[in-house]
């Protein structure tokens, strides 16, 4: 178990440090792919040791960043609208991991620890709205985001959500080293955080863009 711990705080560190790389190094090229394929297959070392140290319910936080991470790099892979089974299949996976951290939202709701049960709540709002948002897009060909046919739109989800999977990897970071007294606050403020910089780096873009 000893060796499996060091393995999660490894895997945690290569995370952050290729994360922070991708936001200080320049975009595209061999450089930028490569670094985003350690960042990304060492997600999948961080949730598999993860669930091995932390339970069930922590795994379904490691699969929140995941999600993101994988379907980031589909965007970059593809060039286009990730639409294979494939993708279908990991859409409705994200889904069913969702409606899995409200009911364990619930549960602790039940058991009186309310500030559990507010993470488990937010990250499972989050996370179900935007997959059921991919869902019905995949699935129906509904909720077509308003940039598509924009050619930065690839870009924008690329980046978007490597982002949101670099937060979730922050927010386990925050949480395990107790930055602040307050548990709630350990866990919500990457969130919080990193929603306020997405929301300046989209406006920077569409305006850099042209985008109305």
């Amino acid at each position: 178990m000893n060796e499996i711990s060091i393995l999660h705080g490894i895997a945690g560190y290569v995370i952050f440090a290729t994360g922070l790389l991708q936001y200080v190094l320049k975009k595209g090229g061999k450089r930028h792919r490569l670094i985003g394929k350690i960042y990304f297959f060492t997600w999948f070392v961080l949730v598999i040791s993860g669930a091995s140290i932390g339970g069930i319910m922590i795994t379904f936080l490691g699969l929140f960043g995941l999600y993101y991470a994988v379907t980031g790099i589909r965007f970059a892979v593809v060039k286009a609208q990730p639409n294979t089974l494939m993708d279908k299949a990991i859409t409705v996976a994200g889904f069913a991991c969702s409606i899995a951290i409200l009911f364990f939202a619930g549960k602790f709701y039940m058991k009186g620890n309310v500030s559990f049960a507010t993470i488990f709540l937010v990250f499972g709002l989050l996370f179900g709205i935007n997959s059921f948002k991919d869902v019905r897009t995949l699935f129906f060909r509904a909720n077509k985001h308003p940039l598509a046919s924009h050619k930065m739109y690839l870009y924008f989800e690329h980046y978007t959500r490597f982002t949101i999977s670099f937060i979730a990897a922050l927010t386990a970071f925050s949480a395990i080293q107790n930055i602040t007294p307050i548990v709630v606050v350990n866990w919500m403020l990457p969130t919080v955080l990193g929603t306020v910089y997405l929301f300046y780096v989209g406006k920077k873009y569409r305006k850099q863009f042209k985008i109305d």
